[in-house]
């Protein structure tokens, strides 16, 4: 096993006051918690909750071909990538993470460098404030800065042409900048969303807690929990190379979230930062007894009971008949995803404690 190793700025720990490292160690915690997980057989609770974010069970054992586009594009389109399964690809992934990862104060030679300094040491064009260098670590930015600067966090893995010139720096470095929307939530934490898992279970913030109403979405606690934010952004790493994908081909959505996840087609959801981090986050719910809301059991591609409201075919003359199949087509493809569905708390991020069930 080739170690991989990630630098951590000063202005980090500047910004958590204290150890920005705690966040990195829990969110390969939670990577290690999935894999054990999935790989339990005995565990069909969290094999269901594989199947809502993968669109997929992971008993598929269709091949994912050509890899995450993010992969392909650091590599220039390269045929290296071996077919996994969805279940494969995440496995991978969720191990490596959990186990390959080790922090270096060696800038150069890390495969990754995160920083919290609100966009200081970049270089921006000052014409249009979108493209970018950064002349500490060599690497280029295309994109609206202002607007990226303005979210949560932001990846940058582009070189310039001719990156020989940095002969002592990582060929596969990435940088993981943390931006002011999550970075100002810092400041007051019994008030704001939590920042780790450990902060939520410890029951650190119990003034945002009491403003959910006492009932917790995943979607609220992930926003702006900096554990997801910095698993997704180890994902789109070089060894990993997963994808932000927009929701749908016309959507401006963001692309982070679990409304996100949900929104997301089988072969999107397997290359998804976004999905790889939630389900890490969904293993460690266990943690305090937590799993996703069970009412709505008949998710895509599994064998669950049908529809409320589906009738025998037997029960049908022909009209009803062709209008039942209709119907049903149309949950298929449509309903079943629906945030309003009434029995679909799941696809809502609703969680529900299951005393003795997840642990």
């Amino acid at each position: 096993m080739v170690l991989k190793l990630y630098f951590i700025d000063p202005s980090c720990d500047e910004a958590v006051a204290g150890s920005f490292e705690s966040y990195i160690h829990e969110a390969r915690y939670l990577a290690k918690r999935a894999a054990e997980r999935l790989q339990n057989p005995k565990d069909t609770d969290f094999a269901r909750v594989f199947n809502v974010i993968f669109k997929t069970p992971k008993t598929d054992t269709a091949k994912y071909l050509g890899g995450p586009s993010l992969w392909q594009h650091m590599r220039e389109f390269s045929e290296d990538w071996e077919p996994k399964t969805v279940y494969e690809q995440t496995l991978f992934v969720l191990i490596d993470f959990a186990t390959s990862w080790t922090r270096t104060n060696d800038r150069e030679a890390a495969h990754v460098r995160i920083y919290a300094d609100h966009g200081a040491r970049w270089e921006i064009n000052a014409a249009d404030s979108t493209d970018g260098y950064d002349p500490v670590n060599h690497l280029i930015l295309t994109g609206d800065f202002d607007n990226l600067i303005q979210g949560q966090a932001f990846t940058c893995w582009m070189k310039p042409k001719d990156d020989t010139l940095m002969s002592n720096e990582n060929s596969e470095r990435t940088t993981i900048d943390l931006c002011s929307s999550i970075l100002d939530g810092l400041i007051d934490q019994e008030a704001s969303a939590p920042m780790s898992l450990q902060d939520f279970t410890a029951g650190r913030n119990q003034q945002w807690v009491a403003k959910q109403g006492g009932k917790i979405n995943i979607g609220d606690l992930g926003e702006h929990l900096l554990t997801r934010i910095i698993f997704h952004e180890f994902m789109h790493c070089a060894e990993y190379g997963l994808d932000d994908a927009p929701a749908d081909a016309d959507s401006e959505r963001l692309t982070s979230g679990w409304a996100y996840c949900m929104s997301l087609k089988k072969k999107t959801a397997s290359a998804s930062a976004e999905s790889m981090a939630y389900l890490a986050l969904w293993a460690g719910m266990a943690e305090g007894g937590y799993t996703m809301d069970r009412r709505w059991d008949a998710v895509p591609g599994s064998n669950g009971l049908p529809d409320v409201g589906d009738f025998s075919d037997d029960e049908l003359n022909e009209d009803e008949r062709e209008k039942a199949a209709e119907d049903r087509k149309k949950r298929e493809n449509n309903h079943k995803w629906a945030e309003d569905h009434p029995h679909n708390g799941c696809v809502r991020g609703e969680m529900t404690f299951y005393e003795g069930l997840t642990q």
